[in-house]
């Protein structure tokens, strides 16, 4: 039989869960802005075949806190929709997408739906034999964003920051709620609440 210490400990632990999801999702948003700076100090004319895995950087960080997480789980639906943000929704799902079908996987299918130039698309799927005299080469065609389009997935980063601080500070009040913490440091499920 429960008692009320039980459930209110038990109700308290999975605060602390959602907690540490919502910090852990907060600073992996601060690592993709961080990836993004550095591929915009590269500049437009970086050897494009260096954008691909940066790029694969960029989009499987961004979605790593909205895929399954076993012990904290994927953050809310709510950091997927954007209701008064329809830029930042068509980059999140930019970002899914490229993750999904190109980044981490590759659909041979659906990849070149995230090139928006239809006249791109196609050949997606060809590997090219290139026969020189000095050797045998191949080639594939190879997907990526241009360097002027970071922005976005940095003001998409931002703003998921902001909701996020939102939360976080709404939920840490409530663990403090009658505590007085000393200054220090305090390990979450642990020595906090």
């Amino acid at each position: 039989m429960s008692t009320n210490g039980d459930q209110s400990s038990q109700a308290e632990q999975k605060q602390v869960v959602v907690l540490k999801r919502l910090i852990i999702a907060a600073t992996t948003f601060d690592h993709v802005k961080l990836l993004c700076a550095h591929i915009e100090s590269l500049g437009a004319e970086t050897f494009t075949p260096l954008h691909v895995p940066l790029f694969a950087g960029v989009s499987v960080t961004y979605m790593k806190p909205f895929m399954r997480s076993d012990g904290l789980g994927p953050l809310p639906r709510k950091f997927q929709e954007f209701p008064d943000a329809v830029g930042h929704q068509k980059t999140h799902e930019d970002l899914k997408n490229g993750r999904d079908w190109y980044y981490a996987h590759r659909d041979m299918f659906k990849a070149p739906n995230l090139l928006s130039n239809p006249d791109r698309r196609a050949g997606f799927e060809d590997v090219t034999l290139h026969i020189e005299e000095s050797g045998i080469s191949f080639s594939i065609n190879e997907q990526s964003w241009s360097i002027t389009s970071v922005s976005r997935v940095r003001n998409l980063c931002d703003y998921q920051k902001s909701r996020i601080d939102n939360d976080l500070v709404a939920l840490l009040n409530v663990l403090r709620s009658g505590k007085h913490l000393k200054i220090g440091q305090y390990v979450l499920g642990r020595d906090f609440p």
